[in-house]
C-alpha cells in the first residue's frame, strides 16, 4: 500500500538535529526454561532499532517536554543474530534511516554502567562508536553469564518548524481528527511503516574521496566529492539512480553480488 501524500515530509527543513540513543536491556524471560549460559559459539544479540521523526515548533525559553509534537514517523524494526560476530557485519542495515545521518547528540548506557554521551559528526562515526558499544556489551564481566544481549536503538530526528508552519500543520491535524473518527487510527498506522529517503530507497553518505578516485561500476562515472552516493550493504558506492535501475532488474550488488535489502519497497 502507498504512503498516504499528506505524511510530513522527513527531508526538507534545515533546523533538524538527530539524538541516537543505545541502551543495554534485560529481556524478559522466556516462557520455558532459563537459557543456556553462552557456550563456544557465544553470546546472541537482541536489537531492536526505533526510527522517528517528530516535528515541534520553534524552540523558545518557555519550551518545556511536554510541548505539542507532530509525529512523522516511528517504525520498529528487530534484528534476531544468532552469532554476535553476526552484528557487525549488519552495522550498515542495522544504524540506517531515511533521512541523512549527521548533526549526531549519542548516549548509551549498559546495563551496569553510568550514562555516556557525546557529539557524533556523521554517519561513519556514528556506525564505529555503535560498534564500539557493542563490542563492550561483549566483553563486559556482567555480560559473561548471559546468552542474549538485549540492545534498543533509538535514530530520532527533531525538526524544528517556523511557527506559522507548525500552527497550519497542528489545525490541519485537528481538523482531520474533528471531521473523522478513524483518522488519529490512520495517521499512526501511517506513519509506523517504513518510508524510503525522498531520494530514494537505500542509504546515502556523502563521497569524502578518502580512498582516491572511485567511480560508479555502473555508469562508470567519477564520484564528486561532497556529492550523496547510495552505500549498498556490502559497502559498495554507486550513484542513486543507477544502482536502483539495476536493482529493478537484480536484487545483487552489481561488483560483488551480495544480496541487497531494501529499507523499506518502493512506493
Amino acid at each position: 500500500m502507498p504512503q498516504p501524500m499528506w505524511l510530513p515530509p522527513l527531508n526538507v527543513h534545515n533546523s533538524y538535529s538527530i539524538h541516537v540513543t543505545a541502551n543495554q536491556y534485560d529481556p524478559p524471560p522466556p516462557s520455558s526454561s532459563s537459557p543456556p549460559p553462552p557456550t563456544a559459539a557465544g553470546h546472541e544479540f537482541f536489537i531492536r532499532v526505533n526510527t522517528k521523526v517528530d516535528f515541534f515548533p520553534p524552540e523558545t525559553p518557555d519550551s518545556t517536554v511536554d510541548e505539542r509534537t507532530i509525529k512523522g514517523l516511528s517504525v520498529w524494526t528487530s534484528f534476531h543474530l544468532p552469532l554476535a560476530n553476526v552484528v557487525f557485519d549488519m552495522i550498515d542495515l542495522i544504524c540506517s534511516a531515511p533521512f541523512p545521518l549527521d548533526r549526531i547528540h549519542w548516549k548509551s548506557q549498559r546495563i551496569d554502567g553510568e550514562p555516556h554521551a557525546s557529539p557524533i559528526e556523521d554517519e561513519y562515526e556514528l556506525k564505529e562508536t555503535f560498534s564500539n558499544f557493542l563490542w563492550e556489551l561483549l566483553t563486559a564481566p556482567c555480560n559473561a553469564d548471559r546468552r542474549v544481549l538485549a540492545v534498543t536503538l533509538a535514530i530520532e530526528k527533531i525538526v524544528r518548524l517556523t511557527a506559522d508552519e507548525f500552527a497550519l500543520w497542528a489545525s490541519w491535524y485537528d481538523e482531520q481528527a474533528m471531521s473523522s473518527e478513524s483518522f488519529e487510527r490512520e495517521y499512526e498506522e501511517a506513519v509506523s511503516r517504513p518510508r524510503g529517503e525522498e531520494r530514494g530507497v537505500l542509504p546515502e553518505v556523502v563521497y569524502k574521496g578518502e580512498d582516491g578516485k572511485e567511480k560508479c561500476s555502473i555508469c562508470l562515472e567519477e564520484f564528486v566529492v561532497g556529492s550523496r552516493v547510495a552505500r549498498l550493504t556490502c559497502s559498495h558506492l554507486y550513484h542513486g539512480d543507477c544502482v536502483l535501475k539495476w536493482l529493478k532488474r537484480s536484487n545483487a550488488c552489481p561488483l560483488c553480488r551480495a544480496l541487497v535489502a531494501h529499507l523499506s519497497p518502493p512506493t
